[in-house]
């Protein structure tokens, strides 16, 4: 068996850590040639380390918007640090291949190639399009063997770079939850996202001040989620002021950050994702579709190749739209059995844990040449 590195972006929890997850845990690859590379510690970091997966530290810069000359050299001169930092790692473990979580670590990724190991390249971000944007995916296109992405939306610009030989997607894919259905008969629609302008809070809570109005008492709205740092703390304020300012905002609910997102979607009868800026692909999707949960999808970014019916996309922005939409779903008198029962094979049949972790494993095999 080849020896594996997984570098990733963070040391917390986050989406693209719990996907790293479980191929670290799900692959069948035994701890001795298991090596991740986590930039801080933090509860990703500590996850990994009870489950006895050999964890090594390397501080990587990430250069975005430097506002001063210095931020700048430290990003080269630790940036060089990095590399050799890297380099030692992967020599002393023997890595035969790297699997870069991010296109943001260029750093670990020329690493790699210094050492001769093969890289896969997993792309869950997208980069704002500019010359100097296309110039790094470039670079990182060239020191990648291998580039996946989390949807087709995601690789549009290695394809348009000329990388199109070396992409694929491969969807993520979650142990998922059980299904729960609701028993009371209040139509209960939520979403779950950071609390971040991008992410369309407006978008839902205006939507369910429509729906208040013509329909007080049918409908229960809930919010789950907070800021992912104390940057956004004034537009936390603005969005709790907004929320205040409806009428009958009694049935909305600011539940705020739930570790256990079931707690949260077994209350649920519908979920909304209203993104208003390209999402490359929510993995709250998939865990709601798991629950049983149906979803309505911004038409934007990665979120249409995840939804199972096309009919519950909408413009992006468009709350009234999304009103429309929510209300004709429960006046149509849509089965919560059938409904729920359909969204989760669904998942069962695209992304499930074990299909995501296959086909990771067969691009792993491909590149070391195992069969």
């Amino acid at each position: 068996m080849s020896n594996l590195a997984f570098i990733n972006f963070s040391g917390k929890i986050t989406g693209p850590s719990n996907t790293l997850y479980q191929l670290v845990l799900g692959s069948n690859i035994p701890e001795n040639n298991i090596i991740v590379i986590l930039p801080e510690k933090g509860e990703f970091y500590n996850r990994l380390k009870n489950d006895r997966i050999k964890v090594r530290i390397v501080k990587y810069p990430v250069l975005q918007r430097p506002r001063k000359i210095k931020e700048v050299y430290d990003f080269f001169v630790l940036g060089f640090y990095s590399i050799i930092r890297t380099i030692s790692i992967l020599k002393c473990e023997k890595a035969e291949l790297v699997h870069l979580n991010t296109i943001l670590l260029l750093y670990a990724a020329v690493a790699s190639r210094i050492c001769g190991t093969k890289v896969i390249t997993h792309v869950h971000e997208q980069l704002k399009e500019n010359l100097i944007s296309n110039i790094y995916l470039k670079i990182i296109g060239r020191l990648s063997d291998k580039i996946i992405g989390v949807s087709s939306f995601i690789l549009k610009s290695f394809n348009q770079l000329g990388f199109k030989f070396k992409t694929r997607v491969i969807y993520n894919g979650i142990k998922g939850f059980k299904v729960s259905l609701k028993n009371d008969a209040t139509h209960t629609i939520g979403m779950i996202s950071f609390l971040i302008p991008w992410k369309g809070i407006k978008v839902f809570l205006k939507a369910a001040e429509l729906i208040l109005q013509e329909h007080t008492g049918r409908y229960k709205f809930i919010f789950a989620g907070d800021i992912p740092n104390n940057d956004f703390t004034g537009y936390k304020d603005r969005i709790q002021n907004f929320k205040n300012g409806i009428k009958y905002n009694e049935y909305i609910e600011f539940s705020g950050f739930k570790k256990d997102i079931f707690e949260v979607l077994k209350q649920l009868d519908l979920l909304v994702v209203p993104s208003i800026y390209p999402d490359p692909a929510p993995l709250v999707i998939l865990e709601s579709y798991s629950c049983g949960v149906p979803v309505f999808g911004s038409d934007i970014g990665g979120i249409p190749e995840l939804i199972n019916n096309k009919k519950m996309l909408f413009t992006p922005g468009d709350y009234r739209e999304l009103s429309k939409k929510i209300i004709s779903y429960f006046d149509q008198g849509n089965d919560r059995i059938t409904e729920s029962q359909s969204v989760h094979e669904y998942f069962k049949n695209n992304f499930s844990s074990e299909i995501y972790i296959d086909k990771f494993k067969s691009e792993y095999k491909a590149l070391l040449n195992e069969e």
